[in-house]
C-alpha cells in the first residue's frame, strides 16, 4: 500500500511540474474534473484526471501522441467518472447537491439518499411562500376557501387545499397527508410521512425531475469546459494557433493578482494580429483583430477597455509597464511573422533548387590518362649579350645570364601514380610519384607554385620541377603535357571540370565528371541586422542569387588572363513594417501640387545607392594572379552595374497630403578588384573592392531629378568595399551553407558612409569553400 501511495505522489509530482491542465464541469454535477497531459521520450501520452470538488482517486489513461485532437478527446470524457468517489448532482433551484455513489443508483431510490435535513432544504428553498410571503402562517392565510396553492411552483399534487370548514390540508398526489396549522415541525413530519407511505418515487420527481438527473448521467461537459480541453490538446499536440507570448498579472483593487496567458495568432495576408487571453481555468477570450502598424498608444486603448468590460471580473486592470512590454513583444514577433512568410517562397523555391542539383543526372567531360613514360627537362643557363638601353641606337652593351629547358635525350620518368585534385575548372593540387630511369629512389612531384588548367594536359605551356631527397633531382623539370592526356568521352569533350578528387595509376585512364551548370550558381537569403533599425536605409531581407563561370582561357605559371565572367542580382524583399525610411523622400514645398506633376527636385547623388533596392551586375575576368601558399587569387575584374531606387514624392492636394512613388534607374561603370581566399578547409572568403561611376539611366515615370552640388553630394564615384565569409553547414553532407557579407559603400564627394551586416543562408558553396562532399 505505501508503495503505492508512494507511486501515485511521484505521478503527481512530476505531472505538476511538466504538465499541462485544464478544468471542465459536467452539465447537472457539482464535479470539477482537472484534465493534466504529459508525455514520454516513446511518444506515449499521460492524461491524469482528476476530480477536484470531491476528491476520489485520479485517474491515468494512456493514447499515443499521434492520436487526433476528437479521439483523444473523447476517451478522456469517457473516463471523468473513474477519477470521482462520489457524484454530485445538483438539485435545481437550490444550491445543494445529492451524494451519489456512482451513476448506476435507480432514479426511483433517489429519495431514499435524501435525509431529513436535505430534505427540508429543499422543500424550504423551492417553497412558493419564500418567493410571495414573509412567514408560512401569511402563506396558510393567503389561500382563499374552496381553493388550492401548490407549495413548490408548477407542482399541483403537492398542494395546499383550504376546506369548507377553513382547515388547511396538505394534498399529495390526490392523497389528503398532514394539515398545516402551522410551520413548526411541519416539514419534517412531511419528511416523514411521506417516507412512511412508500410515496418517495413520486416526490423524487417533483424534487429532481428525470430528464435533468439522465442529463447529468450523460456526463455531457459544460461547452467552456470542452474549448479548454480542445485548447489544451491542440497546444500540447503543437497544433495551436496561436503563440504564448508572455503571462500577464491583472488586478481589480485588491491585493489578489489574476494571472492572464496571452497568446497571439498574427495574419500575414491582412497584417493583423488577435490576441487570446486565457486565465487559470484555461477559460479564454479573444480580442478585436489590430493592424500590425497599430501605434502603441491605439494598442493600449483596445487592450484596457478589453480587459475592463470583457475579462472575468468586471473591472480589472493592468499595469502601464506591463502593457509596454507586451506591446514590444506583440511588435517583435508580428516582425519574426512577416519576415517568416516573406521567405518562405524563397526558402521553398532553394529547396527545389537544392535538390535538382544534388539529383541532376551525372555527365562526364572528358577522360584523363597518366602516360607510363614521360621525357625529362633540365634547367641550363646561357649568357646572351643586350643593350642597355634598347631604345639608343648608340649605347654599351651588357651580358645578362637566362635560364631554359632543354630536353632530356637519355632520361625517362616513368609515373607510378597520380593524384589530381579538381576545383573551380582547374586542377587545384597535383601530386604525381615515379622513378627516373638512371637515379636511384622515388620522386615526387607537386605544384607548390600554382595550380593547373586543363588546357595545359593539351599543350606545353607550364612545367613542374621534380623533388626527391638530396640534390639528386636538382634542375629536373616535367611537362603536364607529357605527364597527363585529356580525351574526349563519348563524344563528350570539355573543361568543365567538378569539383573532386582523383587518383589514377600510370597507364590508365579516369573518367572526368562535367561540372554542371547550375553548380556555379548560389541563391542566398539575407537578413541585414541594421534593417533592424526603421530609422535608416537598410533592407531588412534580401535575396541574392550570384554566378561564376571560370574561363582560365590563358594561364602560364601564377598568372592568368580571362579567367571568368561573373554576374549577381540583389533585390530587396522585406523593408519591415515602417517601409517610409527606405525611400528618397522629396517634400512639395511649392504649396498644392497633383498627383503625377513632373518633379524638380534635388537629391543626393549617394541616395540612390543608400535607397536601392535592385541591385544587379555583370563582371569580366580581365587578369589574374595565384598565391598558392595563402590559397589566395588576386584579380582585376571590368563590368557594368545597374541600380533601380525608390523615390517618394510627398505633396498636398485638395488640403490632404497625397503621395506618389516612383523608381529611379542607374546605370555604373565597374572596376573591381578581388581576393579570392579558398584555404582548403570548411571556409572561404572575398574581399572586394570595386570602383562605381554612376549615371542616370531614365525613370519609370515623367520626373526631372536634379542633384545637390554643395558639399560634393552631386560626385558620381561610389567605392563599394565587401568582405564575403562563407562556411558551409555540413560539408561532409551538402553544399548549403552560411553566406555572411561585411561592408558598404563610400561616397567620396559627400564623405558618407552606407554600411551592411549581413549574414544569410545559401543554396550552393561548392565554389566559395573548397571543401567537398563525400560520395
Amino acid at each position: 500500500m505505501k508503495q503505492k501511495l508512494l507511486r501515485l505522489f511521484l505521478v503527481l509530482c512530476s505531472f505538476s511540474l511538466f504538465a499541462q491542465e485544464a478544468t471542465l464541469n459536467v452539465k447537472g454535477l457539482e464535479n470539477s474534473y482537472r484534465i493534466t497531459l504529459s508525455d514520454d521520450s516513446k511518444g506515449t501520452v499521460t492524461a491524469l484526471i482528476t476530480d477536484a470538488a470531491n476528491k476520489g482517486n485520479p485517474y491515468q489513461l494512456f493514447f499515443p501522441k499521434d492520436t487526433s485532437v476528437y479521439h483523444s478527446m473523447q476517451m478522456i470524457l469517457a473516463n471523468l467518472e473513474n477519477s470521482s468517489g462520489e457524484l454530485l448532482l445538483e438539485i435545481p433551484g437550490t444550491d445543494l447537491v445529492l451524494k451519489m455513489e456512482s451513476k448506476d443508483v435507480p432514479y426511483e431510490t433517489l429519495f431514499t439518499l435524501l435525509d431529513q435535513e436535505t430534505f427540508v432544504k429543499i422543500i424550504r428553498r423551492r417553497s412558493v411562500y419564500i418567493k410571495e410571503q414573509t412567514s408560512f402562517e401569511d402563506f396558510i392565510k393567503s389561500i382563499k376557501k374552496d381553493s388550492v396553492k401548490p407549495l413548490i411552483p408548477d407542482a399541483e399534487i403537492l398542494r395546499f387545499e383550504r376546506r369548507e370548514n377553513d382547515s388547511v390540508v396538505l394534498n399529495f398526489n390526490d392523497t389528503d397527508i398532514i394539515r398545516g396549522d402551522d410551520e413548526n415541525g411541519y416539514y419534517g413530519n412531511l419528511y416523514q410521512t411521506i417516507k412512511d407511505n412508500g410515496s418517495d418515487s413520486t416526490i423524487i420527481r417533483l424534487l429532481i425531475p428525470e430528464d435533468h438527473f439522465k442529463a447529468a448521467l450523460s456526463f455531457i461537459p459544460e461547452t467552456s469546459g470542452v474549448d479548454r480541453l480542445s485548447l489544451l490538446l491542440n497546444q500540447f499536440n503543437g497544433s495551436d494557433d496561436f503563440t504564448f507570448l508572455q503571462t500577464v498579472s491583472l488586478t481589480d483593487g485588491s491585493s489578489l493578482p489574476f494571472p492572464y496567458e496571452v497568446g497571439i495568432r498574427p495574419d500575414t495576408k491582412e497584417r493583423s494580429y488577435t490576441l487570446r487571453w486565457c486565465d487559470t481555468r484555461n477559460d479564454c477570450t479573444i480580442t478585436q483583430k489590430m493592424g500590425f502598424t497599430a501605434s502603441q498608444p491605439v494598442f493600449e486603448s483596445v487592450v484596457k477597455d478589453f480587459i475592463t468590460h470583457r475579462l472575468d471580473p468586471d473591472g480589472l486592470s493592468v499595469s502601464e509597464t506591463d502593457l509596454a512590454l507586451l506591446y514590444e513583444k506583440i511588435r517583435g514577433h508580428n516582425e519574426n511573422t512577416m519576415i517568416s512568410a516573406s521567405v518562405k517562397p524563397f526558402r521553398d523555391t532553394i529547396a527545389d533548387l537544392v535538390q535538382r542539383l544534388e539529383n541532376a543526372e551525372t555527365r562526364y567531360s572528358g577522360q584523363l590518362k597518366l602516360n607510363e613514360r614521360v621525357p625529362i627537362y633540365n634547367s641550363i643557363k646561357y649568357d646572351i649579350s643586350v643593350r642597355k638601353f634598347p631604345w639608343l641606337s648608340k649605347n654599351k652593351r651588357k651580358t645578362v645570364s637566362r635560364k631554359k629547358l632543354v630536353k632530356n635525350r637519355k632520361d625517362i620518368f616513368s609515373p607510378q601514380y597520380a593524384t589530381v585534385r579538381f576545383y573551380n575548372n582547374k586542377a587545384k593540387e597535383i601530386v604525381v610519384v615515379g622513378s627516373l630511369s638512371d637515379r636511384p629512389g622515388e620522386f615526387v612531384t607537386i605544384n607548390f607554385n600554382f595550380s593547373v588548367f586543363m588546357r595545359s594536359m593539351n599543350d606545353s605551356w607550364n612545367y613542374v620541377p621534380l623533388a626527391a631527397t638530396g640534390n639528386n633531382a636538382r634542375g629536373v623539370y616535367l611537362d603536364y603535357n607529357d605527364l597527363f592526356q585529356y580525351y574526349p568521352y563519348d563524344s563528350s569533350f570539355n573543361y568543365a571540370i567538378r569539383n573532386k578528387e582523383y587518383t589514377v595509376k600510370a597507364g590508365d585512364t579516369v573518367k572526368i565528371e562535367q561540372r554542371k551548370l547550375m553548380d556555379y550558381f548560389t541563391a542566398v537569403i539575407f537578413s541585414d541586422f541594421l534593417g533592424l533599425n526603421n530609422t535608416n536605409a537598410n533592407a531588412l531581407l534580401q535575396a541574392e542569387g550570384r554566378v561564376k563561370v571560370p574561363l582560365w582561357l590563358y594561364n602560364k605559371g601564377v598568372t592568368s588572363f580571362v579567367h571568368s565572367i561573373g554576374a549577381d542580382i540583389n533585390a530587396t524583399v522585406y523593408n519591415g513594417f515602417d517601409d517610409t525610411s527606405r525611400h528618397i523622400e522629396i517634400d512639395d514645398t511649392r504649396g498644392t501640387s497633383a498627383s503625377g506633376a513632373i518633379l524638380n527636385d534635388t537629391i543626393s547623388r549617394f541616395d540612390q545607392i543608400r535607397y536601392s533596392n535592385l541591385n544587379a551586375g555583370i563582371n569580366l575576368g580581365l587578369f589574374n594572379v595565384e598565391l598558392k601558399g595563402l590559397s589566395t587569387d588576386l584579380s582585376l575584374l571590368y563590368g557594368l552595374r545597374y541600380y533601380r531606387t525608390g523615390l517618394k514624392h510627398n505633396f498636398l492636394a485638395e488640403g490632404k497630403d497625397q503621395s506618389d512613388v516612383y523608381q529611379l534607374n542607374v546605370l555604373s561603370h565597374e572596376v573591381a578588384t578581388n581576393f579570392e581566399i579558398r584555404p582548403e578547409m570548411n571556409f572561404g572568403a572575398d574581399l572586394n573592392i570595386a570602383l562605381n561611376w554612376l549615371n542616370e539611366a531614365g525613370h519609370d515615370k515623367e520626373i526631372n531629378i536634379h542633384y545637390l552640388k554643395d558639399d560634393g553630394k552631386d560626385n558620381k564615384l561610389v567605392l563599394r568595399l565587401y568582405l564575403n565569409l562563407y562556411s558551409k553547414l555540413n560539408p561532409d553532407q551538402s553544399n548549403t551553407g552560411i553566406y555572411a557579407r561585411l561592408g558598404g559603400f563610400y561616397h567620396p564627394g559627400s564623405k558618407s558612409y552606407h554600411p551592411q551586416i549581413l549574414v544569410g543562408y545559401a543554396t550552393n558553396l561548392s565554389s566559395f569553400v573548397n571543401r567537398f562532399r563525400k560520395e
